[in-house]
Formats: C-alpha cells, sequence, structure tokens
C-alpha cells in the first residue's frame, strides 16, 4: 500500500514535470524522467490522456508515446476539404440565390392573396403597390364609398386618399440583387397565363394589382381585367425567373420558367 501510495506521489510530480518541459519545449524530458519512476514498475498506467508504460529495464529510461497527425496529413487533409469546397461552393452559392427568388415570389404572392381577404372582409377596394426601381411594396386601402366632401381626393372608388392609407404591415423589399419587372425578362418569349397575351405598354415601374369589395382583380377603374390578368416578373442573378399571375377568376398563382423546356411551371 505504501509503495502504491509512493507510486502515485512520483506520477503526479511526472505529471507536472511534463507539463512544464512540454510549454518550455524542452527536449530533455527522456533523460530527466530516469528518477522518477521504479525501474521494476511493468504495468501501463493511464494518465493525462494517454498510456504511460512504465519499462523493466535496468537503468532504461521509460518511453512515453503520444498519438498525433504530422505536417503532412494535416497538409493533406486540407487539400482534399478544399478541393471538395471549390467543387460545391458555386452550386450552394446558386441554390442560395434560387431560394431568395423563390422566397420573394411566394411572399409577393401571399401578399396579394392578404389584399384580396381584406378587400372583401372589410368592403372596401384595396391595391397593392409594388415599386420596379426599389423592389418594394405595400398594401393600400383606396376610397371605397369614402365621399368627396370627406376627402378631396376621392372622387372615385378606386382612388387613393389624399393621405395614403397603407396598411399596418408596412412596406416590404425584395431580396438584394433580385429584380423585379412589369414586362418578361429577356429570352423569355411566353407568358404565364395563355389568357395574357401581351405585357403592359410602356413596361411602367409601378405595378398596381387593384381588388374590388368580392375580391375580383379589376383595373384601376374597377371594370374587368382587359389583358386576361395581372402578372409581375421576378429575375435572380443567375437569371432565374419566378413570375406571380392573378387570373380573370382571382386565382393567384407562382410560376418558374424552365429555359429547357421553353415553357413556365407552376410551383
Amino acid at each position: 500500500m505504501s509503495r502504491f501510495h509512493n507510486l502515485r506521489q512520483q506520477l503526479l510530480k511526472l505529471q507536472a514535470y511534463l507539463l512544464h518541459e512540454e510549454d518550455m519545449g524542452s527536449t530533455r524530458i527522456a533523460g530527466r524522467v530516469r528518477g522518477l519512476l521504479p525501474a521494476d514498475a511493468i504495468k501501463p498506467v493511464w494518465w493525462a490522456g494517454c498510456f504511460v508504460r512504465r519499462v523493466k529495464s535496468s537503468g532504461r529510461a521509460m518511453a512515453i508515446t503520444q498519438s498525433g497527425f504530422s505536417l503532412l496529413e494535416v497538409l493533406a487533409a486540407l487539400l482534399i476539404m478544399g478541393t471538395i469546397v471549390a467543387f460545391a461552393l458555386p452550386g450552394a452559392l446558386s441554390a442560395v440565390k434560387n431560394y431568395k427568388l423563390h422566397a420573394d415570389a411566394t411572399a409577393i404572392a401571399s401578399y396579394l392573396n392578404v389584399v384580396r381577404m381584406k378587400a372583401v372582409s372589410q368592403y372596401a377596394p384595396y391595391r397593392l403597390n409594388i415599386d420596379t426601381t426599389t423592389g418594394s411594396y405595400n398594401i393600400e386601402q383606396l376610397c371605397g364609398g369614402t365621399p368627396s366632401s370627406a376627402d378631396s381626393a376621392c372622387t372615385s372608388p378606386y382612388a387613393a386618399r389624399t393621405t395614403p392609407q397603407i396598411d399596418a404591415s408596412g412596406t416590404q423589399f425584395i431580396n438584394a440583387g433580385n429584380r423585379l419587372s412589369s414586362c418578361h425578362p429577356a429570352g423569355v418569349s411566353v407568358f404565364p397565363l395563355t389568357t395574357i397575351t401581351a405585357d403592359p405598354s410602356g413596361c411602367p415601374t409601378l405595378v398596381q394589382f387593384y381588388f374590388n369589395t368580392r375580391g375580383a382583380p379589376v383595373d384601376s377603374s374597377g371594370n374587368v381585367l382587359s389583358n386576361g390578368g395581372n402578372v409581375i416578373y421576378l429575375t435572380n442573378p443567375s437569371n432565374l425567373c419566378d413570375a406571380v399571375t392573378i387570373s380573370l377568376g382571382g386565382r393567384v398563382s407562382v410560376w418558374n420558367y424552365s429555359p429547357s423546356a421553353g415553357a413556365w411551371v407552376t410551383r
């Protein structure tokens, strides 16, 4: 028991000494260890995260081994990782850009459905204002039944009030790098809805989607759409194209253009 206690004390001394010598970068550990442990101890001892084997040899230094990686192994691992990243990074960045484009299209479609519900529930005409220059959009309540005596700007139900009644959700913005357009992008020759046969004249930068009190899409005068529906296009830096459409019946759909098929596919 006394011998075991002495051995334990010597191991603690060895631990402190090795840690000190390792920090100092000393190369004299093997020579100094000889006097710290008895030479006839032969069993391996688990200490400080590695096996310390006491070698039974008269006057011979104790061997201490620690596992690790050589510089060559580390460099080889870094080379393999760098190669994998180089191949995977472009695809990952493209996937992120596509995800942001689809997210913007879905958000605009969701807002259009909100505008429809507000027009019906509040029995007042609403519109969604989309500014393609700034990439922003917001919901606005129109005059509806407000007479011109109460607001001079209210000359018709679909006129905007003197002080624009912007919804509490405020103005939203699409992701940086994505673009909005009222006309179909370059390289796209077909329309998402077969009922739409032409782009709006002059490709206006301010696109406004009107809804009457029944939730149906109309023009700024409250008449049925004459162009077969409404559409807004979105394009990302990779020239991937999405579109959000409103049919004459008021259905909101999100589309993605497939260059290989030369056609729009609903999402």
